[in-house]
């Protein structure tokens, strides 16, 4: 339990149990691995990669739609997949509020802060919308590992290499608990192992897909197979996550491009902090029709809300597998 891949991982476990107590590529390269229905057999080969993003374009996991359509053609069409820069990848933190960029983590916080001020008041189908659109804007978690893939190792046609590999947030909690039991650093160069990870989908009533997950070893008779990299695999080209994940967007991009009523939000919310609202007139509005969103005062933005509404960032950044499964790149 002495490695420094362990103690990450120890680490990682208890700050994942925190945050749940609070609260698009070349698809000629096959450089990402997807994780099948059934069995799969990897060998992860680097540290775990954590960062949020948001998913912005209309899907079956969101019920109201932030940008208009338009929004994701063109020569300034918007990523539908956009990373968040209120976090910070290689520090692991969420910025400080002076630090703060992200257009949609602004909305989320802006939303949050109108269901607080108005927590009585709002009748239902406000609250219900405007907890719709929170849930729209809200940062996913996400973890990936650089591994090779045991079931089909070309990255292109007769080329072996590394590929990206994405654990969801339920897959990674069962992979944690697994290594830490046993006490074995998998990602060693020498003493590292294959992992048998399965993947078969819940019965349920309903439409929803829930997926379960076991993490194994790879066994030689009864004992854990050592897997040590080869000579050409330790040779292997490795993608760069941090360059091809950690894409700052143009925040004024995605500013410009939100429906009116999202940016009035957001206005609101920048006058009462004494910054200038920009002007958001003769633009598609948003909220459905009926849908009276209510305005935000001066008093009732103050050093608690702001407190509160991050908060609201971090405990629910981490989001369920059925919301975090399947969602594309």
């Amino acid at each position: 339990m002495s490695s420094a891949f362990l103690e990450r991982m120890k680490n990682r476990m208890k700050r994942d149990e925190e945050e749940s107590r609070n609260g698009q590529f070349s698809k000629d390269e096959k450089i990402f691995k997807q994780l099948k229905e059934g069995k799969n057999v990897l060998r992860l080969v680097s540290q775990d990669y954590t960062f949020y993003t948001h998913w912005i374009a209309p899907s079956k996991y969101s019920k109201v739609k932030l940008f208009p359509d338009a929004s994701f053609e063109g020569d300034d069409a918007l990523r539908k997949n956009l990373f968040c820069t209120d976090y910070e990848p290689g520090a692991e933190r969420w910025v400080e509020d002076e630090e703060r960029s992200c257009v949609i983590c602004e909305l989320y916080r802006a939303v949050n802060a109108i269901l607080d001020d108005n927590n009585s008041d709002l009748e239902q189908n406000v609250r219900a919308y405007l907890e719709d659109v929170a849930k729209a804007c809200r940062p996913m978690k996400r973890t990936m590992f650089l591994c090779i893939d045991r079931d089909d190792p070309e990255v292109s046609p007769g080329k072996k290499g590394i590929k990206i590999v994405e654990f969801p947030r339920n897959l990674m909690d069962v992979f944690m608990s697994k290594v830490l039991d046993r006490g074995i650093d998998v990602i060693d160069a020498d003493e590292g192992v294959d992992l048998v990870i399965e993947k078969r989908q819940k019965p349920t009533a309903g439409k929803k897909v829930e997926w379960i997950w076991t993490v194994d070893w790879v066994y030689d008779g009864k004992t854990i197979k050592e897997s040590p990299l080869t000579e050409e695999e330790r040779k292997y080209q490795r993608p760069d996550i941090e360059k091809m994940m950690y894409r700052k967007p143009d925040q004024e991009l995605i500013y410009d491009k939100l429906l009116r009523d999202f940016k009035e939000m957001i206005d609101d919310a920048r006058d009462a902090e004494g910054r200038k609202p920009q002007d958001s007139q003769d633009e598609e509005e948003g909220a459905p029709e009926g849908i009276v969103i209510p305005k935000r005062s001066k008093t009732q933005q103050g050093a608690s809300a702001s407190v509160k509404s991050k908060a609201k960032v971090e405990e629910s950044a981490s989001v369920s597998e059925d919301d975090e499964e399947d969602v594309p790149f």
